[in-house]
């Protein structure tokens, strides 16, 4: 399948989809999880979580702190299973550069040793030069995972599995994930809920239920597979046995029908990342995409009538967009009707 193919059944379909080998070439092909870990005499820092053989996580006060790649491994030596969801953080690391103490190592040397898949064709944040904090590496044993949730708004995400398995759980684009999650309030001892117990106890009760007229998807990930995951689709993963994978979320032109709607409304670029003085990413994001050649002249008309569909009814209201930083008069600046 050639990238025209795969965007037309996957990308503007948004739909899951599933694709073997594109690790063939990546220098990553050859990591290992002690390898990484011992990093410069395993100095390295890493953001890790772990659990006990339950797979329940006890003390929340531990987790998620930054660790040595040496003290991770010394858990693993005591059977604690970690998992360590770390960011290589472009966007962060152009901050330190400008002057922002950041936490953590520099891992940018690692998104050198990978690639955007081919077949994805163009990440439009790349395109358009957006720095993201998008990319992640991912060590993790069995047990841990994810609960249900979405990932940032304006991206689809690919994941590769260099090693190990993954169980995932994609609900329908546009489900809310929050109707699915437990409030640790109902449990007996407060405790959250952990991913395997979400496995056993919550995904049973959403087999053959059907949203948006689809069913929940279940799907295998193994050593090779990178999958696609569409933007606004909750999913949950488990971790089957110690896995090492990376992973990134990315723009793709199915978000043409959303970013301007968000856009007009106020809703910023890339509302969890600070952004430093003067780097006005939602400006540039739109030129580049209405005035740059990244786009087919269909696209970019698709993008205008999205946005004279939303001017001709907020225009009924004009008064929202008052309280927003970016409104419709933001894009007027830019020659739009």
């Amino acid at each position: 399948m050639d990238p025209e193919q795969f965007k037309k059944q996957f990308v503007l379909r948004t739909a899951v989809g599933k694709i073997t080998d594109c690790e063939r070439e990546w220098v990553a092909r050859g990591w290992t999880i002690e390898g990484l870990l011992a990093r410069d005499d395993g100095g390295w820092l890493w953001k890790t979580n772990f659990v006990d053989t339950s797979g329940v996580v006890r003390d929340t006060t531990e987790q998620g702190k930054l660790r040595t790649g040496a003290e991770a491994l010394e858990m693993m030596r005591n059977n604690l299973t970690i998992r360590l969801f770390d960011p290589i953080g472009r966007h962060e690391i152009e901050m330190h550069k400008k002057g922002k103490m950041i936490e953590g190592t520099n891992k940018l040397e690692l998104r050198n040793d990978y690639s955007l898949p081919a077949i994805i064709d163009k990440d439009l944040f790349e395109e358009c030069q957006i720095l993201t904090d998008y990319q992640w590496t991912l060590l993790s044993g069995p047990n841990t995972g994810t609960s249900i949730h979405l990932d940032p708004p304006f991206a689809n995400s690919w994941n590769t599995v260099l090693q190990g398995h993954k169980l995932w759980v994609i609900l329908p684009p546009d489900t809310e994930p929050k109707m699915f999650d437990c409030d640790p309030e109902c449990s007996e001892n407060g405790i959250e809920l952990s991913p395997i117990s979400w496995f056993l106890h919550v995904l049973p009760q959403l087999r053959g239920r059907r949203f948006y007229g689809q069913e929940i998807m279940e799907v295998l990930q193994s050593p090779g597979d990178t999958l696609y995951i569409p933007s606004r689709a909750p999913h949950a993963v488990l971790n089957l046995d110690w896995s090492l994978g990376v992973t990134e979320n990315v723009m793709t032109e199915e978000m043409l029908l959303e970013l301007p709607h968000k856009l007009l409304m106020g809703e910023g670029l890339l509302p969890d990342t600070e952004a430093w003085p003067g780097e006005r990413r939602e400006e540039r994001i739109w030129k580049c995409l209405t005035r740059g050649n990244w786009l087919s002249s269909w696209a970019r008309a698709r993008m205008r009538g999205v946005v004279g569909q939303v001017e001709a009814k907020l225009s009924k209201h004009a008064g929202v967009c008052n309280k927003h930083q970016y409104g419709r008069l933001w894009l007027r600046e830019f020659g739009m009707p």
